[in-house]
Parts: structure tokens; sequence; C-alpha cells
């Protein structure tokens, strides 16, 4: 009776006597008391007051609903809080309303521009050059209309373009200019005009020498570039240059911190003990010298699995940031050089040479518990977009809602940062469609780019890379410092990244032992040039890389089986990769 008397003169304004907001609070205590948390929510911010509607805000994001939080706030007057929700829901029309709200009209034209939706972006970037009067970033916003205005086919795109040039003639050679000739190169690789993109990394790059970190990662991004464009002499040049100028490492000095001098004199345990809490308590240094430890060839191997362990549960940086496109210490993704290299099963035939004609990234790591969640949070089993029409079938007759281990031994196998395992082959492709739209929306995934499972080839390129190597390290003797396999007795798959001696030449990790990895196959989305070249494989995919509980004799590069892409097993996990869309599989 009350609930709907409160009803009747909230929605019925005429008949109420007192301020709708009055009404609000009370029905939305009657909603709760009847158990319809997102109707009390709902009603506060569209009835409440600024406050009411901040709480509706905080009761949005506690029942999981980022956008319908973010909407709160702004109406609550808090553009700040609200820019957050719709960051981690990446609603890109959410986060413009905020920025533009906060006076961050740069900010916001920047963020359109990245999402390829240059008519909307332009009249924001012509405001926010009008009222700009930083050098470095009128020079920044002039390249960036002219990228625009060309995408538009709009001859003025010229007169921006000449003004720009101007203006970085005239800019100090330091290192808060490298900015506006990052954005030159930005304007080289849309206009195809490479001189501009090598002159504007090669400024970028000059100005920032004395800071080692920020110069390392800039040259990564020009090698990238130069790769993507087909430079392959600059690639090496680049190469040469990363080999031997290593980036700072942001980590306590020795003399600052006693964990270091017990890491030094080989006291494991006790600096694992000292780490684990202050990484629990959100230090960023612990966090740092966990990965240090856990990628440490020199400690043993109990001590690499407790810090790989701890990581999962403090939240390990090496992983791939879906907001992003990388981790929080970067690298996640590692660059694969078009080219010739052997491929087969060496223990079984001669081993062949194919020729790689395109560049792609293929992920560090095999993909995690932790990096699958959101998929599972985010509706991807309830989702048709994401599945094949097989798939989808597979996924309704066995009601599948996520990973599953056996007998739910989560302590086994629900680590945050152990290999997902108990997917299939459908599962592991739905993924990799739900994360390459999430890239595209969040701006860091060009639209013709997409995650994807590899292809058979291309991970053997990346295990074995172009010589006839039966390991990813080498050929020295597989044992258990190199891999987790059944003589290592772990029993189980391990923390990722744990076996720092097994590194491939590109620095991908755990490509032998741990988990086999899905790989395409034809009829599932094999790559149709593969086809074209006679490398014909049967209708079920492929698994590569052998498992935790495997022995020696079947762990080697031209290791593989197949299995049913419904199977999903406790060793079976995928890896990713990121591949334009015309190097791409297609459905037969």
């Amino acid at each position: 009776m009350r609930l709907a008397w409160y009803e009747d003169r909230l929605f019925i304004v005429n008949r109420s006597t007192l301020p709708p907001e009055w009404y609000a609070r009370r029905l939305a205590a009657c909603y709760e008391q009847t158990g319809r948390p997102a109707a009390a929510a709902a009603t506060l911010a569209t009835y409440g007051a600024p406050a009411d509607r901040a709480e509706a805000a905080r009761r949005f994001i506690a029942l999981g609903d980022l956008t319908a939080a973010g909407d709160a706030y702004l109406d609550a007057g808090m553009p700040a809080e609200a820019l957050d929700c719709f960051r981690a829901a990446n609603q890109i029309d959410g986060e413009i309303r905020c920025l533009l709200a906060l006076g961050e009209v740069a900010s916001a034209a920047t963020r359109l521009v990245a999402a390829h939706r240059p008519a909307e972006a332009l009249p924001h970037l012509e405001r926010a050059l009008a009222d700009e009067t930083d050098p470095v970033n009128q020079a920044t916003l002039r390249l960036a209309l002219a990228r625009t205005l060309a995408t538009l086919d709009d001859d003025t795109s010229r007169v921006h373009y000449h003004a720009a040039l101007h203006i970085l003639e005239r800019l100090p050679a330091t290192p808060e200019s490298a900015p506006a000739w990052i954005a030159l190169a930005e304007w080289g690789t849309a206009s195809e005009r490479q001189d501009r993109v090598q002159e504007g990394y090669a400024q970028a790059l000059r100005r920032l020498e004395g800071d080692a970190e920020r110069w390392h990662a800039m040259a990564e991004r020009y090698r990238d570039t130069a790769l993507a464009i087909g430079n392959r002499r600059l690639v090496a040049q680049l190469n040469a240059q990363l080999n031997t100028a290593a980036p700072a490492v942001a980590a306590p000095e020795p003399s600052a911190d006693a964990t270091r001098d017990l890491l030094a004199a080989g006291q494991w345990y006790a600096a694992l003990d000292q780490l684990a809490p202050r990484a629990e308590s959100s230090d960023d240094a612990a966090t740092l010298l966990l990965v240090e430890i856990a990628e440490n060839p020199a400690a043993p191997l109990a001590v690499r699995l407790r810090a790989g362990r701890t990581l999962g549960a403090v939240g390990d940086p090496r992983l791939l940031n879906r907001q992003t496109g990388d981790s929080t210490l970067g690298g996640y993704w590692r660059m694969i050089e078009p080219g010739a290299f052997w491929f087969g099963d060496e223990r079984r035939d001669e081993l062949r040479q194919f020729v790689l004609p395109y560049a792609l990234r293929v992920a560090r790591y095999p993909l995690t518990n932790a990096e699958y969640a959101p998929f599972v949070a985010d509706g991807g089993y309830a989702d048709p977009r994401w599945w094949s029409d097989q798939g989808w079938a597979q996924r309704e007759q066995r009601d599948w809602e996520g990973p599953r281990f056996p007998n739910d031994d989560a302590a086994r196998f629900g680590n945050p940062n152990q290999p997902v395992v108990g997917v299939s082959w459908h599962e592991a492709s739905a993924f990799c469609a739900w994360l390459t739209a999430r890239g595209h929306a969040a701006g860091w995934l060009p639209p013709n780019d997409v995650i994807r499972l590899p292809t058979a080839l291309e991970w053997e390129r990346v295990a074995r890379h172009t010589d006839r190597r039966s390991y990813p390290w080498g050929d020295a003797t597989l044992d258990a410092d190199y891999a987790n396999f059944d003589a290592t007795g772990v029993g189980a798959p391990t923390p990722v990244g744990c076996f720092p001696s097994g590194a491939a030449a590109c620095g991908a990790l755990d490509l032998m032992g741990n988990v086999w990895e899905w790989t395409t196959a034809p009829g599932m989305g094999v790559s149709a040039l593969i086809t074209e070249k006679g490398v014909m494989l049967e209708d079920k995919p492929t698994q590569r890389g052998g498992a935790y509980y495997v022995e020696a004799e079947r762990v080697y590069c031209g290791s593989w089986h197949r299995y049913d892409p419904f199977f999903g097993d406790d060793d079976w996990s995928f890896r990713l990769v990121w591949a334009n869309a015309r190097h791409t599989s297609t459905q037969t």
C-alpha cells in the first residue's frame, strides 16, 4: 500500500504536496525493502536532488551498471566521477560528454579522432585550437585538424598542415615538444608520407634522449610503425638501438630497499615474505619486484611460482588491459616480422620452409583467467554476436556459462594469472571476437585490425623463430628450467611467465608445456593464404606446445594434436594474435 501511494504522488505531480525528491527517497526505500534495488537506484537518478543522484550512481556501480552510474553522476554535476564510469564501460559518447563538461575540449576531440569519427571531432578541434596559446598544443591540434579534414576531403587540411610545420620549426628542442613531433609522425602515417613519419619519430627521440624509459617506449612505437609500413631496413636499425639502450627500471635502488639486499643475498623466501603484504597494500615498487622475481632465471622454481601466484592475487601488471590494449608495464604484444621460416613436425618428417608475407603481433603469454573473466562478466556467453553459428549451437546444447575446471578445482586452475583452461575452440574464438569489438570501441585497435587465434603456421613461426631450432630457446635439452611438463612435477598450469629461460626469440613465454594452445584450422577460419600454399590441415583445429602433464618427447616446436572444437579440458588454453583483417582467416 505504502509503495503504491508514493508512486501515485511521485508520478502524478499535481496530486503531490511535497517536492518530488521527498517522494523519490521514500519510494526508493520501499523498492529496497521489496527487493528491487535497480528500481530504487533509477528512482533516485530520475527524481532525486543532486545528492540523491550521486547516491543512485553509487548504487548502479554496486549493481554493475556503469553506464547508468555515469549518467547519474553527470546529472548530479560530477563529470569527473562520471568519466571514470564511462571509460570502464567503454562508452565513448559518455566520455565525450564528460570531457566537454570538464572543459577538456582538446581531449574530447582527440578521443573522437582516435575513434575514427572525424565529422564529430572537427568542431571540437576547431574550438580547442581557437582557445589554445601553447605552441606545442597548437601544432598538435593543427596536425589533428589536417588529418581530420583530409578524411573529409576538405582542401583546407593543407593550410593547417603547413601552419603546423611553421610552428614545429620554432619549437625548442626539449622533451616537452616531443608530443608535437609525434603528431607529425601520426599525420605521416595517415597520409602515407614515410618521410614525415621518420622525421616526426626521429625528432621526438632526440628530445627524449635524457629519459631512458620514455625513449625506449617511443623507439618501440617507431619500430612497430616502421614494420607496419614495410621499412625493414629501418626496423633493423631500431632493433639494434633498442638492444643497446634498455629503459630505466622503475624500482627502488638497492640501498633504499632492504628487500633487494635480501634478494642479492639469495634469501628468496624472506624477500617474498616482505613483498607480499606490501603488494597487497598497492605498493607499486613491491609489485615490480615480484615481477622481477617471477621472471628471474636465477630464482628457484618454487620461488618464481610463489611470486607469480602472489601477482595473481594482487593484480598482475603484465596482463592485458582491455581499455588500453597493452599491459601496465608495456610490451604485452611481441612483433613478428614477415619472412621465411621453417615448419613441420621434425620427429615425423623433414622441415619445410614457408614465407610469412605479413607482420603480426602475438601475445607474450597465454590468456589468463583474469583476462578472460571480463568476457564472462560482460555477458559474453549470452550474446550470439561473438559466436559462430556452430559455436552458439554448441553453447546452447552444452549449456556453457564459463570455463569448466575438473571437479570445480579452482585451487589448481583458478589463480587469476594462470592460463584460462576448460574452454573449447568455439569459446576461444568468441572471446577474440568480443575483444576485437572492445578494442575498436576503446580506440586502441584500428578498424582494419582484429584479435584472433593464430594459425598453426603463425604459432610455429612464433615458437621456432626463423631457423630449425627444436625449442623456442634453441636446441638446449628440455628440462624443468625451460617449461612446465611432467618432469617439472608441478601437476597443474603455472602462473604465466614463470619459465623465463624458455622465452622465444620474440620474447613470448610459455610456448612449451603448461597448456596446449588452440590454433585455427580449415572449415573454422583458416587463412585462405595458407591453404592456397598447399598446407592442408583437417577440419579439427590443432593444439600446439604441450602441457603440464606431457612427457618430454611430446614437447617441442613441431608437436601437435587435434580435437573437435567443442571439447574443453583442464590443459587447453589459447594465445592471442593481433593482425590486419586482410590477413585474417575466412570461413569456408
